[in-house]
């Protein structure tokens, strides 16, 4: 199998790759501002995870846990 492509061709392909990946990048430009805190959900709380529970709540002021569910209270 042969190769016909050019110098000429491979600049105008990578040029229109360029391009469209800068167009695709733009709409980080109208994106809504990231969330302040993370809401997490945590089932099953037992064991180790209150280690990691308690890690998260030392973080309160970039994590909020609503929702917790385990079934050994």
């Amino acid at each position: 199998m042969t190769n016909d492509s050019s110098r000429r061709d491979f600049l105008k392909n990578s040029s229109a790759v360029l391009l469209a990946a800068q167009a695709l990048g733009s709409h980080r430009l109208y994106a809504a501002a990231p969330m302040k805190k993370l809401n997490i959900a945590i089932i099953g709380c037992g064991g180790i995870m209150g280690t990691h529970v308690k890690g998260l709540a030392a973080r309160k002021d970039e994590v909020t846990i609503p929702w917790l569910c385990d079934v050994d209270p």
